[in-house]
């Protein structure tokens, strides 16, 4: 359950992140959380997720870890990507 001041936000998980915890994640974080509160929160959640290394993005674009984090439906957490 929520508190008068925080919020449950919904956060889409993919490839490996998904793989480890499932799909979708479903957490309570205070209003006033930046985005590297949504990822300790994740990882305390779903200990497999600490030390993952994931980004936090929306639909058009990457979040930075000192910004607030924005009341959108879609947030996700993705795994590093490399190539070439």
């Amino acid at each position: 359950m929520t508190s008068p001041s925080s919020r449950r936000v919904r956060v889409r998980l993919y490839a490996s992140l998904a793989e480890a915890v499932g799909p979708v994640l479903e957490l309570d974080v205070p209003d006033d959380a930046r985005v590297r509160d949504l990822a300790r929160l994740a990882a305390a959640a779903h200990p497999e997720l600490a030390g993952a290394g994931f980004g936090v993005a929306t639909a058009d674009r990457w979040l930075a870890a000192d910004e607030p984090l924005p009341d959108r439906d879609d947030l996700a957490l993705l795994p590093p990507v490399s190539g070439g």
